[in-house]
């Protein structure tokens, strides 16, 4: 029923009415059909209702879908007009009206519709005298008489791929996991992601337990990027002695002894340094030195340049061959100072000579070696 109809039967009673009073009068003219007549007396109705007079003289017109029937006097009845029913002294046509619907003029829920005589379920429509689910039905998908090509299904009113549609994978409402792909109706990992026996889509190019293959777990400080184990940022590899440690060189800041390639994490006044060694101090040459492997101060040779380590030394003056030196090579202008050229060995960055003359220490020292 049109809101016009709604609203030309909302007149008949009078008062202004909502839809949903409307709706409830009828339901209770259907029950007994002199119900309405004893809720809205004739007096109050602004048309007459099947079975009243009707007329020259009488004052109001047969209410919709009813016309007068005069008799020999030039007076007479409101009647239904052809193909509709009496429901409470309305006409209805008993096989489509939601307000009167079928022989025992039910009215029908809101938004739902008369079929043939029958109310359709929520969320179905009346299509062809017969009740569709629009959302579902692969012959009126969306709307009566929509049908969907062939090799798609309606889903969700809408004509899918199931074949290939991630989001109705082989089946309507059943959607394929993040990082897979619908594929022949069947969820599988897209490339470059992969199962790896768990039933999760693994990526090869990010996952630190799956890095470039199956069960290739990244070590300690590192990331998997582009399919490869590298150091994260800060850290570097820590050496020939153990190439595939990530860890901080001497001196940086740490939180725990892991992060350190080569010796503990010391705190003190609450921030912590990889050390890179626990000697003797030597103080008194505007630099301070801790002597490693059991070597001791000592004075330097020449004046005013405070203390050394005796020996093996490390970033020290006064070194004469490469002997003198723990990892790296002794080099330097006046003073002979355990640093290495590119490629030369080292442990630290501070071995290496871009960082200890050319103030330049990020990844100087890599794998050993000193940056080429």
């Amino acid at each position: 029923m049109d809101n016009s109809r709604f609203d030309a039967l909302t007149m008949a009673f009078g008062a202004v009415r909502s839809r949903r009073e409307t709706a409830r009068l009828f339901a209770i003219g259907a029950a007994a059909a002199l119900g309405l007549r004893e809720i809205v007396p004739a007096s109050g109705r602004v048309c007459r209702l099947v079975g009243d007079r009707c007329g020259t003289g009488i004052k109001g017109h047969c209410c919709p879908g009813t016309s007068c029937r005069k008799g020999r006097k030039g007076h007479g009845h409101c009647v239904c007009r052809p193909g509709l029913t009496e429901c409470g002294g309305y006409c209805f046509d008993i096989n489509s009206d939601p307000l009167g619907c079928g022989a025992t003029c039910v009215v029908c829920p809101e938004d739902t519709d008369c079929c043939n005589g029958v109310c359709c379920p929520a969320g179905q429509r009346c299509c062809g005298g017969e009740c569709r689910d629009l959302t579902a039905d692969n012959h009126n998908c969306g709307g009566c008489t929509q049908e969907c090509p062939a090799g798609l299904t309606c889903c969700d009113s809408r004509c899918r791929d199931i074949q290939g549609d991630t989001r109705h994978c082989g089946r309507c409402d059943a959607p394929c996991a993040t990082g897979e792909s619908c594929v022949n109706g069947q969820c599988a990992c897209q490339a470059p992601n992969a199962d790896c026996g768990d039933g999760i889509c693994r990526n090869f190019q990010s996952d630190a337990a799956n890095c470039g293959a199956c069960g290739v777990r990244c070590g300690l400080n590192q990331i998997c990027r582009g399919g490869q184990c590298e150091c994260r940022t800060l850290y570097r590899r820590c050496g020939v002695s153990n190439p595939d440690r990530c860890g901080l060189p001497d001196n940086a800041v740490c939180e725990r002894n892991e992060d350190c390639c080569l010796h503990e994490c010391q705190v003190s006044g609450g921030v912590g340094h990889c050390q890179p060694c626990l000697g003797e101090l030597c103080e008194g040459s505007g630099y301070d030195f801790q002597c490693c492997g059991g070597l001791t101060c000592q004075v330097a040779p020449q004046p005013n340049l405070g203390y050394y380590c005796g020996g093996c030394v490390g970033l020290d003056w006064y070194c004469t061959n490469d002997a003198d030196c723990c990892f790296s090579d002794c080099t330097g202008s006046r003073f002979g100072t355990c640093v290495s050229l590119a490629g030369g060995r080292c442990a630290s960055n501070l071995d290496c000579r871009a960082c200890y003359i050319e103030n330049n220490c990020t990844n100087a020292c890599v794998d050993g070696r000193c940056r080429v």
